[in-house]
């Protein structure tokens, strides 16, 4: 994201921040509540809060409550139904202030419930992928700024290394996020009138199946490394971050990233964005 979206975005938190002053009076604090569409511990979303949280820092009065979606391991509809139920109670009695939603899952679910559970309460959201104008029809009170994940820029570098690329591995689930990642992709590559393949891991694969896609490889081929919460056979889950320097090492193929967390341990850097601006 540009550092001009940022600040505009940051203005109207201040602006927003200015009103709900008025409306906090009774404890003399701002109650600000962040839904954060994955997991604490996920490198993303926690960069996301990392710069949320020291954007505040300078405001004394202001509180901030998380609740974590964990949309990297589930993210049906009944997991949305059961999320609403919960924090529809949990925050009955004291609404917030202002809303922070970050990701397409968090974004998506303030759009369905958001004014049932919190009427009027001004939203703002951050790293949206998956945007159309028509989705905030009939919201007045939701502002924010959308993920611009350079996908087309780094698939065009990678074409332009590797004119004889024929095999893209694209390492992204298939949340909403990953969908809208996935649908840009192809958009790119289709635009290029190249034959290119484009292989997604399947859903919930272990890091050993990843190896062995990557291994089966062929020899015109690039990763491009997105996002993906990848488990191993003991049941422990990792970031992609923390394992895409041992995929690069085995790799005999490029991996291109445009996440800048993940350049430095193995993948190249083409057009990068910082989660952590985007907070």
């Amino acid at each position: 994201m540009k550092p001009t979206n940022i600040l505009i975005v940051f203005l109207l938190l201040v602006f927003l921040l200015s009103q709900a002053t008025v409306s906090a009076t009774e404890d003399q604090k701002i109650h600000v509540l962040y839904l954060n569409s994955y997991s604490k511990g996920y490198p993303w979303s926690d960069s996301i809060t990392s710069g949320i949280e020291e954007g505040f820092d300078e405001y004394s009065d202001i509180e901030i409550h998380i609740e974590y979606f964990d949309a990297q391991s589930i993210y049906d509809e009944q997991h949305f139904r059961n999320l609403k139920t919960l924090i529809a109670y949990k925050y009955a009695v004291k609404q917030p202030d202002i809303i922070i939603v970050s990701d397409d899952s968090a974004f998506q679910f303030i759009l369905q419930y958001g004014k049932e559970i919190f009427p009027g309460v001004p939203i703002i959201f951050t790293g949206v992928n998956r945007f159309e104008e028509d989705m905030l029809s009939g919201h007045t009170d939701i502002t924010g700024a959308i993920e611009a994940l350079p996908i087309y820029e780094n698939a065009i570098i990678a074409l332009k290394i590797y004119p004889d690329l024929n095999t893209i591995y694209a390492i992204v689930d298939d949340s909403y996020t990953g969908m809208s990642i996935r649908n840009e992709l192809e958009t790119t590559i289709d635009g290029t009138g190249k034959d290119i393949d484009i292989i997604y891991p399947f859903r919930n694969a272990y890091l050993t199946d990843l190896h062995n896609n990557i291994s089966a490889l062929p020899e015109n081929s690039v990763i491009l490394a997105f996002r993906y919460f990848i488990r191993d056979k003991t049941g422990n889950y990792y970031d992609l971050g923390d394992v895409i320097g041992e995929i690069s090492d085995e790799s005999d193929v490029p991996v291109f990233t445009p996440i800048t967390s993940y350049i430095g341990s193995g993948a190249l850097g083409g057009a990068a964005i910082s989660p952590y601006d985007m907070g």
